[in-house]
C-alpha cells in the first residue's frame, strides 16, 4: 500500500554545506537537462542571482519502490544507500534540505538557505519533505518505448492522483498563480535510466515526451507540469553534501525555466 507522512523538522545547530564550492568537493554527476544553466554537466550551481523572486513552498517526495527491500553493499550510487536503508521510509537527511518556514534565518546549509544567498534575499524556497512508496514494482515503471528508462509520467501521476486527493495543494502555490511551486522527487534504488546516465533531471516528464498542459491535471485548483519540479537519484557518499548540491543544480534549471530565462 503506498504512504505518504509529512514531516516537518527543525535542526538546530550548523549543518555541513556553507557554500557553492563546499558543494562541489567530492562531487560527481551528470547533469540531466538538454541544456545546462549550470555551464556543463558535472559543474558547480550559477553563481549568478537567481531570475525568480518571492518566495515558493517546495515538496521533496522520497521514493522507495513496492519490491525495494534490500540494501546492497557496495557504498556508491545507485546501488549503496547509506543513510537510506530498506527499513527506512524517508533517508537520515530529510528535514535538513527544506526549511519549513519562509522567514530568515533559514537551516544553515540547506536548499532554502542556498537560493536565499544566491538571490541577494529576493527568493525563497522553502517547504516540506514526505515519503512516499510506490503502488507497484520497480520493473513496472518501465518506459515501454525504452526498457531501460523510468517512466517519469507514469510515477508522477500516481503521486500527483494520490497527493491531491488527500492534502490541500493550494499550500503549495504560495504565488497564488494556479500552478505547483516545486516538486521534487528523490528516489531510493533507482535501477532505471532517468535520461541516459543522468543522476537529475530538472523535469517532471520524460525527455522528449509529447505532453499537454497541464500534464498531470488538477487538483484543488492548483495544475502540476513538466516544468513543475525534478527527479532525482539519491546520493549515497557524503549524502547531505551531495543531495542539496544535486538539487541546487537541477531546481535552478527549474526554476530559470519558471521565469523564462532559461538558456
Amino acid at each position: 500500500m503506498q504512504s505518504l507522512s509529512l514531516r516537518f523538522v527543525c535542526l538546530a545547530g550548523a549543518l555541513l554545506v556553507a557554500s557553492p564550492g563546499a558543494l562541489a568537493q567530492g562531487t560527481s554527476f551528470v547533469c540531466g537537462t538538454t541544456s545546462s544553466a549550470a555551464g556543463g554537466t558535472g559543474g558547480q550551481p550559477s553563481s549568478s542571482a537567481l531570475s525568480p523572486t518571492g518566495t515558493y513552498r517546495a515538496l521533496i517526495v522520497y521514493v522507495r519502490f513496492r519490491d525495494d527491500n534490500g540494501d546492497p553493499p557496495t557504498p556508491c550510487p545507485p546501488a549503496g544507500n547509506p543513510g537510506w536503508l530498506s527499513t527506512q521510509a524517508a533517508p537520515d537527511i530529510q528535514g535538513a534540505l527544506l526549511d519549513p518556514d519562509p522567514s530568515p534565518p533559514f537551516l544553515a546549509g540547506s536548499l532554502t538557505d542556498y537560493f536565499h544567498q544566491q538571490s541577494n534575499g529576493n527568493f525563497v524556497l522553502f517547504g516540506d519533505e514526505t515519503s512516499y512508496t510506490t503502488q507497484l514494482d520497480q520493473a513496472d515503471y518501465a518506459l515501454t518505448v525504452a526498457p531501460s528508462n523510468l517512466n517519469i509520467q507514469k510515477i508522477v501521476q500516481e503521486f500527483w492522483n494520490f497527493f491531491g486527493t488527500n492534502i490541500n495543494t493550494a499550500l503549495y502555490d504560495y504565488d497564488n498563480n494556479g500552478i505547483f511551486d516545486q516538486m521534487i522527487f528523490i528516489f531510493r534504488n533507482l535501477q532505471l535510466n532517468i535520461t541516459g546516465s543522468a543522476d537529475g533531471l530538472a523535469s517532471l516528464c520524460n525527455v522528449g515526451a509529447t505532453v499537454f498542459s497541464p500534464a498531470y491535471g488538477t487538483y484543488g485548483g492548483v495544475s502540476l507540469d513538466c516544468s513543475n519540479g525534478s527527479i532525482n537519484k539519491y546520493q549515497s557518499i557524503d549524502p547531505l553534501k551531495s543531495n542539496i548540491f544535486l538539487l541546487a543544480h537541477e531546481t535552478r534549471h527549474c526554476l530559470d525555466i519558471r521565469a523564462g530565462s532559461a538558456p
